[in-house]
């Protein structure tokens, strides 16, 4: 009964999205008839204008897949950081790595590269000026007007190409001849405060400034003191309108925050098969005593096994920039000039945390392991961390970005009865990024990457509620690398080598629209997505990511204007995805002796025969010296030695669909629900090819001389990547009204379908699987109160009381398996350890808001 309750819970949003899309003509066609025979009712969704192709129009009108974020929507759900969006968004999702730096994947399509020095697959926006590093864009969630996410790719109008999407905050500006403002207090579990503010001051009558500003401080969720924050933030800006044709607007803003790394959400360990955990005797890593068992659950617990190392690390960023906007109106269109400036500069101690498990075929009298008395295979593992294992890596990341858009705008639309609208424009961008790591992988690299590109848009009806749309744009881009991965510091010993490479690019799209009644929508469309060239920390030159992307939508509101039906499928072919790779050298090849440098570019002085010598091996009691042992292992590889490079490792296939149903049941009820299936998969993928090309022409470029993940040695093509495969939201709002003051309760539901498999000995005769993390629901609740009583007149105040994971359930995040330990195959087959961790623990708090 479990497994059937299961399985309809995980293709819930599934069916209904598959039954929507089957069912939409019947819907449409009585729809349609039906809205003609009623009059409008009082109450109505409300409509949503975007700047997503340059100008403004109603969002329901533009014929592309966006979503947008209101301040409302923020403040109902609690949205104020990147990885709160999956309240709202379950077809955008983020990861955080290295503190402050967040990765956003978008229908699938995620980075690889999470590092500061790589291009990221999608663009982040502030008013239209691209971000170039991702670091610390959390604080920029307040004083907005909204959030813009588009998905697919973008380039033809957006930045400098993007093959994920593009995310576009679009802050707050100055209102003329208006004093108003807010305040907002809140605080909660974990020691959370957040303070918000902005105030608006009319100067003149044409003129008028903003200011707002924010502060953020909790603690991580776990028990190590790992995941905390203090971020601050500040923005002043300027609208003028000098004449009646001119409207300049200017921005500085800035943004700071200190923390610990990334949150850590306890621990999951366990072991599957024949393998069991047994407790270790040593008292101080162990914060109880365990027996033989599978499963350990220690969630939001990490002091066990990372004591205070949490108080060496720290992360510390601050990042400023303006922005000046120059509108002008010409007789025939609108001049439009956009200046960026941004500096960013990150300092960061970060901890590489140690396994959570370990095991060694090594009995001790102090570490005894449990062997099978039969074949004398490991089958059972102690508990313990060292802390020696944990490594720090002390860096310093700088940037300096400037970028110069300037655009025509016609004056001609086609929402307003025109036949024809275009934009014309052109762009360039000088970005420099340096990163000096001071610890650990040494290294000194400085980035920097030029672009110019030209761009068009137009718009056409060829009869009467027919479009097509046509977009290009053609690009230079240059990268030029200068660095050393030996020394942080340059000096005539260890100098910078420089590369430069140069890559044209051009990015089209076609785009094809029926408007059937003036609330029902439909459209195809098929775009070029581009994301410019990437270099390693080696300068190693690795190919554009390309994407062929077809889409086809609708976008409709019906029953008065009360309903929203959107719905999109969408096909990727993904060309020449990168990702990152770890290999190893030879320490001795055979008649060549031992390298004579821990640089692996350092030939030999005799080449050998590219067979990697056995010179190493576990060390048992019949090999006392860990001599050789007749196999060639990582043992036998060094870790000065290694290096990690950037590849183009093959292709991918992406394809999947999209729904959104909103619907204002009364006045006062509101229901929507979002769901997001994809499917994701390798073709023609070989990590393993790819580093054998990438080496081919080296003295240790052949297969037997270069030592990879056991993961690497085969083919992907054909795999599922990037899970799960469904995801989704239900939202559900309903207010009451007592006089003037109003209370709303909201409930949210999210729903993380189960994870993909995970292959065990992929491509070997002993291959199995192991199911994935399992899928959950998330359960938030907030409640608030709104009144004028109490103030004085023309203010207005709220209170929020909320709380997220409502249940306080404790899910699993994460779950990964493996049943070796750095190559060696300890555990009887079919045995092994897995490890993950936890979503977050429960939360409540109180947000009281002031508005004036």
């Amino acid at each position: 009964m479990g497994g059937k309750r299961r399985f309809l819970f995980r293709n819930c949003f599934l069916y209904c999205m598959v039954s929507f899309l089957l069912t939409l003509p019947v819907w449409l066609t009585a729809t349609v008839f039906a809205a003609d025979e009623k009059e409008a009712d009082e109450f109505t969704l409300e409509e949503i204008t975007v700047t997503a192709e340059k100008r403004e129009a109603e969002l329901q009108k533009v014929p592309l897949d966006i979503s947008v974020v209101r301040p409302d929507d923020m403040d109902t759900l609690g949205i104020h950081t990147a990885q709160d969006l999956d309240k709202i968004l379950p077809d955008v999702s983020t990861d955080q790595y290295a503190g402050s730096f967040v990765t956003v994947t978008m229908r699938g399509v995620r980075m690889e590269f999470w590092n500061p020095i790589h291009e990221t697959t999608t663009a982040i926006h502030l008013d239209g000026v691209q971000l170039t590093r991702i670091n610390g864009f959390n604080n920029m969630f307040y004083d907005l007007q909204r959030l813009e996410v588009l998905k697919g790719p973008q380039g033809t109008l957006q930045g400098r190409g993007s093959t994920a999407g593009s995310m576009n905050f679009i802050t707050q500006k100055p209102i003329l001849n208006e004093f108003s403002g807010n305040a907002t207090f809140e605080f909660g579990d974990y020691d959370l405060y957040r303070t918000e503010a902005a105030i608006n001051i009319p100067v003149f009558q044409k003129l008028a400034m903003r200011f707002a500003g924010k502060t953020l401080q909790r603690d991580g969720y776990n028990d190590a003191g790992f995941g905390n924050e203090h971020s601050w933030a500040g923005r002043a800006s300027m609208t003028w309108e000098p004449t009646e044709k001119d409207t300049i607007i200017a921005t500085f803003d800035f943004e700071g925050s200190e923390d610990k790394g990334y949150g850590q959400s306890g621990h999951y360990l366990a072991t599957y098969g024949e393998a069991l955990i047994y407790p270790r005797t040593d008292p101080q890593y162990l914060p109880q005593s365990w027996g033989p068992t599978n499963v350990i659950e220690l969630p939001w617990q990490s002091r066990w096994f990372m004591g205070d190392n949490a108080s060496r690390a720290y992360n510390d960023i601050n990042s400023w920039g303006v922005m000046t906007q120059w509108e002008h109106e010409l007789p025939f269109a609108y001049l439009t000039t956009v200046f960026g400036s941004r500096s960013l500069h990150e300092k960061k101690n970060f901890i590489w945390h140690s396994a959570m498990l370990w095991a060694t075929s090594q009995a001790t009298p102090a570490d005894p392991t449990i062997t099978d008395p039969d074949t004398g295979d490991l089958i059972g593992a102690y508990v313990w961390v060292t802390q020696p294992s944990n490594t720090y890596v002390v860096s310093t990341t700088s940037s300096h970005t400037q970028s110069l858009e300037i655009r025509l705008l016609s004056k001609t639309t086609i929402n307003q009865g025109d036949k024809l609208e275009w934009i014309l424009g052109g762009m360039g961008q000088d970005d420099r990024m340096t990163e000096v790591n001071e610890t650990a992988n040494t290294s000194h690299v400085e980035v920097q990457t030029k672009v110019k590109a030209v761009f068009t848009q137009a718009s056409y009806e060829i009869f009467k509620d027919f479009r097509i749309t046509g977009g290009y744009r053609f690009g230079a881009d240059d990268k030029i690398y200068d660095g050393n991965t030996d020394s942080a510091v340059i000096t005539d010993e260890y100098p910078l080598n420089h590369k430069k490479y140069g890559y044209d690019n051009d990015i089209w799209k076609a785009n094809l629209s029926y408007q059937f009644t003036e609330d029902i929508m439909t459209y195809v469309q098929y775009s070029k997505g581009f994301k410019t060239l990437n270099v390693d920390y080696n300068g190693n030159y690795i190919p554009p990511e390309k994407m062929n992307s077809w889409e086809m939508g609708f976008r409709s509101r019906l029953f008065s204007n009360r309903v929203q039906l959107n719905a999109n499928i969408y096909f990727y072919e993904y060309k020449n995805y990168s990702r990152w790779a770890n290999v190893y050298w030879c320490a001795q090849d055979t008649n060549s002796g031992p390298r004579p440098g821990a640089n692996p570019w350092d030939p030999p002085d005799v080449p050998g025969d590219h067979n990697c010598d056995d010179i190493a091996g576990e060390v048992t009691e019949d090999n006392p010296d860990g001599g050789p042992d007749g196999t060639v292992n990582y043992l036998d590889y060094m870790d000065e030695s290694s290096e990690t490079i950037g590849i183009s490792a093959g292709s991918a296939e992406q394809k999947g669909l999209n729904a959104n149903i909103m619907w204002m049941i009364t006045q006062n009820d509101t229901f929507s629900i979002n769901g997001a299936w994809s499917h994701n998969e390798y073709k023609e993928y070989d990590i393993g090819q790819a580093l054998r090309d990438a080496y081919a022409d080296h003295v240790y470029g052949i297969p037997d001389n270069v030592y990879t993940s056991d993961a690497y040695k085969t083919s992907q093509t054909g795999l599922e990547f990037n899970g799960p495969n469904l995801r989704g939201t239900i939202n559900y709002t309903h207010t009451m009204w007592l006089g003037m003051d109003m209370t709303s309760l909201n409930i949210n539901a999210r729903y993380e379908g189960e994870d993909l498999d995970q292959f065990i000995d992929r491509g070997e005769a002993t291959q199995y699987t192991m199911p994935g993390r399992p899928d959950y629901w998330v359960l938030n609740a907030a409640i608030n109160y709104s009144s004028s009583r109490w103030v004085p007149e023309g203010m207005r105040w709220n209170a929020r009381l909320w709380c997220n994971n409502l249940t306080d359930s404790k899910h699993l995040a994460s779950l990964s398996y493996s049943n070796d330990f750095w190559g060696i195959w300890v555990f009887k087959q079919g045995s092994g350890t897995a490890t993950g961790g936890y979503i977050e623990p429960r939360t409540t708090g109180v947000t009281l808001t002031l508005n004036f």
